[in-house]
């Protein structure tokens, strides 16, 4: 895009010139052979202003209190060029069967005072004196109210999609990339302050898809977003969107509370410690009792998918110093507590499962004495990450061996 070139001073954009030469409505008025010539100014080249027509305008030869009086005196002509550009801008609107349908715009003559519009392959050629300018700022706001709630009911309805399957990363992703950005220019803001209804629409769009943009998808805070509209749903009675809130609750509400708990269980870092299994017990506890009947049955199975997921993430051969091996057998301890206890009883714990957590509890004993002999030879203990039992015994036999000055005290 050429920019306007001002000696002594900063270049200035072809939309910032306009307004500099009082050509802010787009349009030139100039005398051609003692008439009154308007034509739409399309754009700035080799420093000039070009009309639609070919004409060239010097911008230094204008003057913006003579365009704007010119503007002024010409009412009838800035009517004209208004309703174009609106029409230019917006489309035009028209009303069947209580539908508004919108023409997209395609060129205007205003010498011959005609506008081109098509619907589909339809093209047609209006009298810009049939179109009320008021009327089509009345469609286009209708229109738009019309807008804003179906693109809720389609955040809705991206809901509805994400609840079927709400830990699925994969496919959530698919779902936020594929929702339509929506594009609400400066009239209707300043309608949607003046009403109610319409502002806290917006704002739950504005912080729906700020959400969903995210880097990170935030599922509670996502759920917390949807749940701050429905619980004002009292003000769009009579409104489309009223009936798909109500649908909402019925099929896609109840489930909400099941999600959130589960989102918060999943939170729980996977490091196999008492603390984490703590937090794993207190997340159920607070919330199990507040669910239904079948929203139990799921969270039960939650909680143990999460248990056996953090149970299973341990490695014996991670730990090599004494404070974590006091703390993964605290651990064990505590797991064992949990089946013992009312938790317990809801619970899936085999018999093989609790056997081989026994046994995990005797390697830990045993790799505590292990790790004591290997550290009398003053050596880095994270040496031995990733080495087995056994293999500790041998690395310390060899190296007793090699330094038999040095002997290793019985276990």
């Amino acid at each position: 895009m050429e920019f306007y070139q001002r000696p002594n001073s900063y270049d200035i954009s072809f939309e910032l010139l306009l307004e500099t030469v009082g050509c802010e409505d787009g349009y030139l008025y100039y005398s051609r052979n003692g008439s009154l010539v308007v034509e739409k100014i399309v754009s700035l080249k080799d420093q000039m202003l070009v009309c639609k027509s070919g004409f060239r305008a010097d911008p230094r030869l204008l003057d913006a209190n003579i365009q704007r009086r010119l503007r002024e005196h010409f009412v009838d002509s800035h009517k004209k060029v208004e309703k174009m550009n609106f029409l230019e801008k917006h489309g035009l609107r028209i009303r069947k069967n209580g539908e508004i349908l919108t023409l997209k715009y395609l060129e205007s003559d205003f010498d011959k005072n005609l506008i081109k519009v098509a619907l589909g392959d339809s093209v047609f050629e209006l009298n810009l004196d049939q179109i009320n300018l008021e009327t089509q700022k009345q469609y286009y706001i209708d229109d738009k109210k019309q807008e804003l709630q179906m693109i809720c009911s389609d955040a809705f309805g991206l809901v509805d999609k994400i609840m079927q399957n709400p830990f699925d990363r994969q496919n959530i992703d698919a779902l936020r990339l594929d929702f339509a950005n929506y594009i609400l220019d400066e009239q209707m803001l300043e309608f949607i302050k003046k009403d109610q209804r319409y502002n806290i629409l917006y704002e739950f769009l504005v912080d729906f898809e700020a959400i969903l943009k995210a880097d990170f998808f935030d599922l509670r805070k996502f759920i917390r977003c949807v749940i701050s509209l429905v619980s004002r749903r009292s003000h769009f009675r009579g409104m489309q969107i009223f009936n798909v809130m109500n649908d909402f609750l019925e099929r896609i509400y109840p489930k909400l509370d099941l999600i959130m708990h589960q989102s918060k269980m999943r939170s729980v870092p996977r490091g196999f410690n008492y603390l984490n299994l703590k937090s794993l017990c207190s997340i159920f506890s607070e919330n199990y009792r507040h669910l239904d009947s079948q929203s139990k049955d799921a969270f039960v199975d939650c909680f143990s998918d999460n248990l056996y997921s953090i149970i299973n993430g341990f490695d014996v051969r991670s730990v090599v110093d004494d404070q974590s091996i006091s703390e993964s057998q605290k651990a064990i301890a505590f797991v064992f507590k949990i089946i013992e206890s009312r938790l317990g009883s809801l619970l899936y714990f085999p018999e093989a499962k609790q056997n081989e957590l026994k046994r995990l509890y005797q390697d830990l004993q045993m790799r505590k004495i292990a790790i004591a002999n290997y550290s009398l030879w003053d050596l880095p203990a994270e040496n031995l990450i990733g080495k087995t039992n056994q293999e500790i015994i041998f690395l310390t036999s060899e190296i007793s061996k090699a330094l038999p000055e040095r002997s290793v005290p019985a276990a």
